[in-house]
C-alpha cells in the first residue's frame, strides 16, 4: 500500500509520542512520589499527554525538557490542564542550545493555588479593569478601591490590572495603571510567542470584555 504525504508527516509525531512516553515511562516512580496526594498518577499524566498532542509545538521541544517540566508540575501540585489554568507547557527556542525546548509557566490560578496551600494567605484575586467599567482608586492612610464592572458586553478597552491579596488580618492591594496588550506580550518573545495570554486571568485580554 503506498504511502501518502499525510502518512509521512504524521510517522515522525508518531515516533516522538512513542520517545516521550517511554522517557516518561522510566521516570513515572519519580513522578508519582512527587505529586501530592489529592492528584491521581493515572489522571495527571493523561493530561499531560492530551496536551501534547493537542500542541503539535511540544513535540518538537527536547524530550527531557518535557519530562523535567512534568517533574516541575508534579512537585508543586499544579495541573497543566488548560481548562484549570493552574499551568501551562510552553515551548521555546533556546539559543544556547540550538534547540526547541519546554517550560513550565505557572499561571494566575496555579500561583494562587501554592497561596492558599501555603495556610499563610486567605484570600487572592485579580482583576481586569475595562473602560466602561465604574472604576476608583486611591492610596493614603486610608487606601480605598471601588471596581463596578460594567453591565454591557463589550465593556471597551482594557484600562489597568489590580490583585488583592489577603494574608491573615493585613489586607493589601497591588494595581498596575494601564497595561496594553502590546505592553503585555512585548516580553513574551524568548517563549517562542509567549504564554497563553490568560495566565493572568484575563482569558480575553484586549479583546473588549471577558
Amino acid at each position: 500500500m503506498a504511502t501518502t504525504a499525510t502518512d509521512s508527516k504524521l510517522t515522525p509525531a508518531k515516533d516522538k509520542m512513542a520517545t516521550l512516553r517511554a522517557l516518561v515511562f522510566t521516570h513515572q516512580k519519580q513522578i508519582a512520589e512527587a505529586l501530592p496526594k489529592h492528584i491521581k498518577l493515572d489522571r495527571f499524566l493523561r493530561v499531560f499527554f492530551t496536551n501534547v498532542a493537542l500542541t503539535p509545538k511540544l513535540l518538537e521541544c527536547h524530550p527531557h525538557s518535557l519530562v523535567g517540566a512534568l517533574l516541575q508540575a508534579g512537585a508543586l501540585g499544579l495541573q497543566t490542564d488548560p481548562v484549570l489554568g493552574e499551568a501551562w507547557l510552553v515551548p521555546f527556542w533556546n539559543g544556547k542550545r540550538s534547540r526547541m525546548e519546554c517550560q513550565l509557566i505557572v499561571g494566575y490560578r496555579g500561583w494562587a493555588q501554592l497561596a492558599r496551600l501555603s495556610e499563610r494567605i486567605s484570600t487572592i484575586e485579580a482583576e481586569v479593569v475595562y473602560e466602561k467599567d465604574t472604576f476608583q482608586y486611591a492610596k493614603g492612610l486610608q487606601p480605598s478601591l471601588v471596581h463596578v464592572p460594567a453591565l454591557e458586553k463589550d465593556r471597551g478597552p482594557i484600562r489597568a490590572f489590580y490583585s488583592i491579596v489577603k494574608a491573615g488580618n493585613a489586607l493589601r492591594v497591588e494595581f498596575i495603571d494601564y497595561m496594553t496588550r502590546n505592553t503585555f506580550t512585548s516580553g513574551t518573545s524568548a517563549y517562542g510567542g509567549g504564554p497563553p495570554l490568560n495566565v493572568i486571568g484575563a482569558p480575553n485580554i484586549g479583546a473588549g470584555g471577558p
